[in-house]
C-alpha cells in the first residue's frame, strides 16, 4: 500500500498526530499542568520516571498519571504549530492608521491675483536652476481649485499646467515639513482685479477708472439688506462644497486657517476705498467666522506689495491697523519679496517671491496657533 521505506514514516506521523490530540483533550479535561509546564521550558529535556513504558519513539508517558511529555526536538514543532494556529484565530483588530484618527487640516487660500499666481517655474531662482519636484507636484497634500459658478473635486496640490502657481505652494510645503504625519488640505478660491469694496460706494475713482463698475463681482459679504458679493457667495460655496467632499470620503476635518492675498484693488483705484479698507478687511473676516462657524479661525493676512499703488500706504495702514485690532490676525509683511521683471507684469510676485510669500503665511500661522499649526517657529527660522 505504501512504497517501500516510506511505511514506516507515515505511520509514524499518523500516531504521532493521534497520540497528540489526546494529550491535550486530556489536559483541558484534567487541568492537570505537567505537559503545559514541559511546553513552557521546551528547551529543557522532560525527566523518566523508572516505571515509564515507551509506547513511541515521539511520546512517553508516566505510568501513574499518563501525563505526556514531549521529546524537545518535537515539542518545538508542535509549539511553532500552536502559535500559528492561535495568530490565526486570535490576531488582534490592528490600530487605525493615524490619517483615520487625526482630522483633515483644511487651509483657505483666497484674494485676487497674487493669491492666483502670476509667474512661472522657469524663472525660479531667475531660470538659473530647475523647480524643485517637490514643490512642483506635493502629493500628500489635497487640492481644490475653487471656480465661480460650477462645482469641483479633490486632487493633488500641483503648479498648473502652464507652469505658474500661488502662495499655496510654499505655504503647503512648509506646513507639511512642520506636521508630517498630518493630512494637509488647501481651499483654494482667488480672482485677479478683485476687492472687498462694491464698486456702487463709491465715486472718486482714478481718472482711467471713472465709471467703474464691478457688476457684483466682489468680495463684500452681505450687509444693509444687499446679499453679498458673487464672490464671497462663491468662495463659502466652494469651502462648503470641499468640506462636504471630505465628509463624504468619512474623512473628518478642521479649518485651522485663512489666506488672504488682497488690497491692491482698494490701494489702486480710489483713497476713500483705501482709507476705508480697516473696516472692509475687518468685516469681511468677521463675515467668514461667523458663516463658516469657525469664531476661532487664524488670518493670514499678506501686505500689499511694493508696487506703485497710487493709494497704497493708505491701504497698507488699513491693513496694519485691522489685523492690530484682531489677536487672530497677522500682517504678513511682503513690501521686500521679489516682483516680476517680465511676463506676468510688476505688480505681481515673482516665483521666488511666490514661494517666499507662501512660507511666510506658513509660519504666520503656525506662531498665531502652535498647537494647530505645527510648532512657533523660532527666530531665525
Amino acid at each position: 500500500m505504501f512504497p517501500a521505506g516510506r511505511h514506516d514514516n507515515r505511520f509514524a506521523r499518523f500516531a504521532d498526530g493521534f497520540f497528540r490530540r489526546r494529550a491535550l483533550a486530556a489536559w483541558t479535561r484534567s487541568g492537570n499542568l505537567g505537559g503545559v509546564a514541559a511546553l513552557r521550558e521546551p528547551c529543557r529535556r522532560a525527566p523518566v520516571a523508572p516505571r515509564a513504558v515507551r509506547i513511541q519513539p515521539d511520546l512517553v508517558f508516566h505510568a501513574p498519571n499518563m501525563n505526556p511529555i514531549l521529546p524537545p526536538g518535537r515539542l518545538s514543532r508542535f509549539l511553532l504549530v500552536l502559535l500559528l494556529c492561535a495568530g490565526c484565530t486570535a490576531t488582534p483588530a490592528p490600530h487605525p492608521p493615524r490619517a483615520a484618527i487625526e482630522p483633515v487640516r483644511v487651509y483657505i487660500v483666497s484674494g485676487q491675483s497674487n493669491a492666483v499666481g502670476y509667474n512661472h517655474v522657469k524663472d525660479y531662482h531667475g531660470g538659473r536652476e530647475p523647480f524643485p519636484e517637490e514643490l512642483r507636484v506635493q502629493p500628500r497634500v489635497l487640492y481644490w481649485d475653487g471656480v465661480e459658478s460650477a462645482t469641483n473635486r479633490w486632487t493633488t496640490l500641483r503648479t498648473t499646467d502652464a507652469g505658474s502657481f500661488g502662495p499655496e505652494i510654499g505655504l503647503s510645503h512648509d506646513l507639511q515639513a512642520a506636521m508630517p504625519g498630518a493630512t494637509i488640505a488647501i481651499v483654494k478660491f482667488a480672482v485677479g482685479g478683485t476687492g472687498i469694496a462694491r464698486s456702487t460706494d463709491y465715486d472718486d475713482y482714478i481718472p482711467s477708472l471713472a465709471h467703474f463698475d464691478d457688476h457684483g463681482r466682489n468680495w463684500h459679504p452681505p450687509s444693509d439688506g444687499r446679499d453679498g458679493g458673487l464672490l464671497y457667495t462663491a468662495l463659502l460655496r466652494n469651502v462648503r462644497a470641499a468640506l462636504a467632499g471630505l465628509e463624504a470620503q468619512g474623512r473628518r476635518w478642521e479649518l485651522c486657517g485663512f489666506v488672504w492675498m488682497q488690497g491692491e484693488h482698494e490701494g489702486g483705484i480710489s483713497p476713500r476705498m483705501a482709507r476705508d479698507y480697516e473696516g472692509l478687511l475687518s468685516g469681511f473676516i468677521g463675515s467668514v467666522r461667523g458663516d463658516l462657524h469657525a469664531p476661532g479661525l487664524q488670518f493670514a493676512v499678506g501686505e500689499i506689495n511694493s508696487h506703485t499703488w497710487a493709494f497704497g500706504d493708505i491701504a497698507r495702514r488699513s491693513q496694519a491697523e485691522a489685523c492690530r485690532k484682531d489677536p487672530r490676525a497677522v500682517l504678513v509683511p511682503t513690501m521686500d519679496l521679489p516682483r516680476n521683471a517680465g511676463a506676468g507684469g510688476p505688480a505681481h510676485f515673482d516665483a521666488d517671491g511666490t514661494l517666499a510669500l507662501g512660507s511666510r503665511f506658513a509660519r504666520a500661522l503656525r506662531d498665531l496657533n502652535p498647537t494647530r499649526n505645527g510648532g512657533k517657529v523660532e527666530t531665525g527660522k
